[in-house]
C-alpha cells in the first residue's frame, strides 16, 4: 500500500482538530506529530482565533530572501506583531 503524502497545512488541520477535542493528550498529539508543545497551543490558539487560515506558513522569509533580520523584525512591528529578539553574548 502506498503512502499518502499530506500537505503541512493537512498535517495542521489534523493536529488542531485532534487537540481541540475535549480531553485531548496535548503531549501524545506532539510526539505522534512531531512537533514540540510550544507549537502546539501557538497552532491551536490561531486556530481558535481566525479558523484554517491561522495555520498558514507566516514565513516573511521564503516570500523576501534577501530581507536581513531587521527589516523583518520591522515589518513583522508593522503588522502588529511582537518580534522575538535574543540577547546577544
Amino acid at each position: 500500500m502506498p503512502f499518502r503524502e499530506v500537505s503541512r497545512m493537512e498535517k495542521r488541520l489534523d493536529f488542531v482538530t485532534l487537540a481541540s477535542v475535549e480531553g485531548a493528550n496535548m503531549r501524545g498529539l506532539c510526539r505522534r506529530f512531531a512537533i514540540s508543545p510550544t507549537t502546539s497551543y501557538k497552532w491551536l490558539a490561531r486556530w481558535r482565533q481566525t479558523g484554517d487560515a491561522g495555520l498558514a506558513e507566516l514565513s516573511l522569509r521564503a516570500a523576501h530572501p534577501a530581507w536581513g533580520g531587521r527589516k523583518i523584525a520591522r515589518r513583522l512591528k508593522d503588522l502588529g506583531h511582537d518580534p522575538v529578539r535574543r540577547p546577544r553574548p
